[in-house]
């Protein structure tokens, strides 16, 4: 069964002001009908407003005051991520994208940085720990990224977890860095407020790539102008397409400055699941895909969610090269794989790590691959996953919902 959909925080407003506004009349207006003022972000320019009232009557109320460019609920955002059969035990994802071929050009560099926008990761996971830089939670606002849920963990593994060390599974960018920035909370939601100080950090922190394996259906102007913010400073972001199964624009993957991922079956076809449409980029496997997984373990899951680290990890490998986030884009879609579906489901096709990887020029990069070492690597490297965890009674669900 899928998630259900989740609404905005409870009588929260965005209210968005135009450059160089001070902040007095609105201050004034929310005073005097009661509101109390959340948080204030100046960088970009706005307030998270709690609204005493009637949501629609604030939003109207807000909308006339001088100065104000716009104002809109605090939307919510939800892992996307579709339960699946758990006993799959191979990283066939990795085979179809064409990593091994990828990485004989390059296994990524340890500066480049894939910061994963998500519910967290866990510090202590073997195959994980060695990967992480400090983060920040945006939802207990203190610097502890520890996943409550499990889904960050299992998308921080796609993407980027420890590899040839002997335990655990193979990362699609074996030596690029991770890192957590909490967003979603241990049920697997957060708010746009939450969303946007999470892709914003990441910008700031210098991050090359942003996975976001999240959705929504409403489109946010303030989430827009945070991608657009990231963009600025030069990351590549990444978005899962969602789980509906139909042409839904699910957000923030619909953005035009987002690389929307659709997700595959085993079979290489369009997973029963998957959004689809003209606005999603690219597609990526996505169904029983095993990765690390909390606590300490390792996990099969399906979902978008799944899907969009491949893609990741794959700009890891390109911005280890050298390209530019426009150039890492163009190379990603340009280089995918025209399976059965391209130009219906998706617009380029497959994404081909080896094609994306074959005629980049390294800038000032040693080739990291494994080179020699990869045949005797393959019988000692990646040892077979543990089976994954049953918890109770519980049925296998792609977001944990532990109490």
């Amino acid at each position: 069964m899928k998630e259900k959909p989740m609404g905005q925080a409870p009588n929260h407003l965005i209210v968005k002001y135009q450059r160089g506004f001070s902040r007095t009349s609105v201050a004034s207006a929310c005073h005097k009908h009661g509101d109390r003022l959340v948080s204030c972000n100046n960088k970009l320019g706005y307030d998270v407003i709690e609204v005493k009232g009637s949501l629609k009557q604030a939003m109207s109320r807000y909308k006339k005051q001088a100065g104000v460019e716009y104002v809109e609920p605090n939307y919510a955002r939800r892992a996307a991520a579709y339960p699946n059969d758990p006993l799959y035990s191979q990283q066939y994802g990795l085979r179809d994208i064409q990593a091994p071929g990828a990485w004989k050009r390059s296994t990524g560099k340890k500066k480049i940085i894939i910061a994963v926008v998500d519910t967290g990761v866990q510090a202590s996971h073997p195959d994980l720990k060695s990967k992480l830089i400090a983060g920040y939670n945006f939802v207990g606002n203190n610097t502890n990224t520890n996943d409550d849920n499990g889904h960050g963990t299992h998308v921080a593994g796609i993407a980027a977890a420890a590899t040839n060390n002997g335990i655990g599974i193979a990362g699609t960018a074996p030596n690029c860095r991770i890192l957590p920035v909490k967003v979603l909370d241990a049920a697997g939601g957060g708010t746009i407020h939450q969303v946007v100080r999470g892709i914003q950090y990441a910008a700031d922190r210098g991050a090359h790539v942003i996975n976001m394996s999240f959705t929504g259906s409403e489109r946010s102007k303030l989430e827009a102008d945070a991608v657009a913010y990231a963009r600025r400073k030069g990351a590549v972001l990444i978005g899962a397409a969602g789980n509906d199964g139909n042409k839904t624009r699910c957000y923030p993957a619909a953005f035009s400055q987002v690389i929307a991922v659709a997700a595959l079956d085993q079979g290489g076809k369009k997973a029963s699941y998957s959004n689809y449409g003209s606005w999603v980029s690219v597609a990526a496997p996505g169904s029983n895909i095993l990765s690390t997984y909390t606590p300490s373990t390792y996990q099969t899951l399906s979902g978008t969610s799944m899907a969009a680290p491949f893609a990741s990890g794959v700009a890891g490998l390109l911005a280890s090269r050298g390209l530019s986030g426009t150039a890492i884009r163009a190379r990603l879609q340009n280089t995918a794989d025209r399976i059965s579906g391209t130009g219906t489901y998706w617009k380029y096709g497959r994404i081909n790590a080896a094609e994306a990887l074959k005629a980049t020029k390294a800038a000032g990069a040693s080739r990291t691959a494994f080179g020699a070492s990869r045949a005797a690597a393959a019988k000692r490297g990646v040892r077979k996953a543990s089976p994954p965890r049953r918890t109770g009674s519980r049925p296998w669900l792609a977001v944990d919902r532990r109490p």
